[in-house]
């Protein structure tokens, strides 16, 4: 068959001197929410689809996109996502309302943004968690993600879940990983930096069991399940490898053990996602995550609480087109 026509994008492909594959794919019309939905519901250059978005700011009217699974295909060829490349991270760069892709690998062997200390596809992988530009580096939370031996049925979830938690830390101008090893709190079970929020003094790591497989938990019908609840940890501001201390009732504490949640709620999950904007605490909630269909927002005058909702909203597209999902809220910068 004839070559099929160059890719539009393809003379913008570069390498950079963080050692990641950047690819230009364009501007949405502006940054509002309606200019990104316009921009993000067509094709993004090479890429096809992606979940799951994480956005933190840079400075300077940057920011950094964090996708979990992504459909690449730089041939421009691909239709469907059978047949296009596949990575289990991706990022954007965000310089006003233009975007860059980044990933490793080549244009014809993608490979995620973040290998982690090694990725091995639909075996062992990372999903970006919560994060923050402090003191002129970017710090982000990985969850280890791995492959359980079977696949659930049927509203059981999906046959994966987290086992570990890693902090990586880039420079914000190139993206180039300065840093990559394991939390000073590891494990998984809940993930301390699930999302992150400085104030003037602390840096809070709010914590979820991002548990994506409920027949590890006796399946659906046993909930309210382990991610429906919410811990809170802190460090000295932009400490972020400091030893965190954890929230009671009674007070802060040095024992993870002994930390309650702040929150619990819905029935397979809750992934909250808090923000501090102009001194008002405000979060974002997909109702019960991968397996709801609304959205929530909260207030509060402290990140532990207590948190008040304010509004809730059913979600689109989910309704209007039973092949498609939606189940991640994330308050954009």
């Amino acid at each position: 068959p004839p070559e099929a026509p160059k890719a539009p994008w393809s003379d913008s492909v570069f390498t950079t001197a963080g050692g990641h594959l950047s690819t230009d794919v364009g501007c949405a019309p502006d940054t509002s929410a309606a200019g990104l939905d316009a921009f993000f519901a067509d094709r993004v250059g090479p890429v096809l689809g992606w979940d799951y978005q994480h956005v933190y700011p840079l400075g300077g009217g940057r920011h950094l996109w964090l996708f979990q699974d992504t459909f690449i295909d730089h041939s421009n060829t691909a239709t469907t996502l059978g047949k296009a490349s596949f990575a289990h991270n991706t990022a954007l760069v965000q310089d006003g309302n233009c975007f860059r892709l980044l990933h490793r690998g080549s244009t014809s062997k993608p490979a995620p943004f973040e290998l982690g200390t090694g990725t091995q596809t639909l075996q062992t992988w990372f999903w970006p968690m919560g994060g923050e530009l402090i003191d002129g580096r970017l710090h982000v939370f990985w969850a280890r993600m791995r492959k359980d031996a079977f696949d659930p049925s049927p509203p059981d979830g999906l046959g994966w879940h987290p086992d570990a938690t890693f902090v990586a830390t880039y420079d914000p101008t190139t993206m180039a990983r300065l840093d990559f090893k394991m939390a000073t709190q590891p494990g998984a079970a809940p993930i301390y930096g699930y999302a992150v929020q400085s104030d003037a003094a602390f840096t809070y790591l709010f914590a979820n069991t991002f548990e994506q497989n409920l027949t590890r938990e006796g399946g659906w019908a046993n909930g309210p399940h382990s991610g429906t609840k919410m811990w809170l940890g802190r460090v000295p501001r932009g400490l972020i490898h400091a030893q965190p201390e954890y929230w009671t009732s009674q007070g802060w504490i040095q024992d993870r053990r002994l930390a309650e949640p702040i929150l619990q709620r819905h029935w397979a999950e809750f992934p909250f996602q808090p923000r501090l904007i102009d001194g008002q605490w405000v979060a974002a909630t997909a109702v019960n995550g991968y397996w709801g269909d609304s959205f929530e927002l909260d207030v509060a005058n402290d990140p532990w609480g207590p948190w008040t909702t304010v509004e809730s909203r059913p979600l689109q597209p989910r309704g209007a087109d039973p092949k498609m999902n939606t189940y991640h809220a994330h308050l954009m910068p």
